[in-house]
């Protein structure tokens, strides 16, 4: 056990006062993470929080606690086999600044669960397999960080091929679609992306056929907006496809609506 004056209470102390969490705030902690309890202020706590949380990813006292309130068990990874090469990889090879690793951090807490050799493959499928060019894949993997989480020759290689194959989008369709909503990889297939395009495709195609458009006029429309497929299919999509409809406003022109 802990001795209380020279382990429990130092250790408390640190994060309530230099890192300036509640006392409320610290309970949450410790109930999600009793380990944090048993880990040295100096060779631990002060190493990963100030010498690489701060001063290495330019957090603020704000974030740590953010960081810490949502996945404390960061801290049980160590420090120089793992945090530190996962973040000088994302830094170096994907040129990731520090502050745009600390966003993706906080958006994604639980970021380092998984290793260096998981997240180099699925850079290499969005890279060389997807074949998104490097600006994309950074612009992927900031927006939707949780990207990194999936399995890259399972659920992420089926979400695409369902883009793919339902849009009959080329590869080069395909790749623009998902650097402007990468989010659409964090979907669920059949709860989330297949209804929509059911939806859409229903309305579109029953409204082309009125107008001689295109048949291809849900790849067309998805293609100027593909942030359309990331809204809510009950409070947004179905209502505002509804009002435009009743509105006679061509097909061509409803994606300027749903901004």
């Amino acid at each position: 056990l802990c001795a209380v004056d020279t382990g429990l209470i130092p250790r408390m102390k640190f994060l309530h006062k230099e890192m300036q969490f509640s006392l409320e705030e610290l309970r949450e902690v410790y109930r999600k993470n009793p380990k944090l309890l048993l880990y040295s202020v100096d060779e631990n706590l002060r190493e990963k929080i100030i010498f690489f949380f701060i001063l290495q990813l330019n957090m603020e006292p704000k974030h740590v606690r953010k960081l810490l309130l949502s996945y404390p068990q960061v801290m049980d990874y160590n420090l120089e086999n793992h945090l530190v090469p996962i973040a000088h990889y994302l830094m170096t090879e994907l040129e990731f600044s520090s502050i745009e690793l600390r966003s993706i951090l906080l958006k994604f807490p639980r970021l380092f669960t998984h290793s260096l050799i998981k997240i180099k493959h699925v850079t290499g499928f969005l890279r060389y397999e997807l074949q998104l060019d490097a600006n994309q894949v950074k612009r992927v993997l900031f927006q939707s960080p949780q990207v990194l989480g999936l399995d890259a020759e399972g659920n992420l290689k089926q979400k695409i091929e369902f883009l793919r194959s339902r849009l009959n989008l080329t590869e080069y369709e395909l790749s623009v679609v998902l650097s402007k909503m990468p989010t659409l990889l964090g979907c669920s297939i059949q709860n989330n992306l297949l209804p929509k395009v059911e939806y859409l495709e229903s309305v579109l195609l029953s409204q082309s056929k009125h107008s001689n458009k295109s048949p291809t006029i849900l790849k067309d429309t998805v293609l100027k907006q593909p942030t359309l497929l990331g809204y809510s299919l009950d409070s947004r999509i179905r209502p505002r496809m509804e009002q435009l409809m009743q509105a006679g406003v061509p097909l061509e022109k409803i994606t300027r609506y749903f901004d």
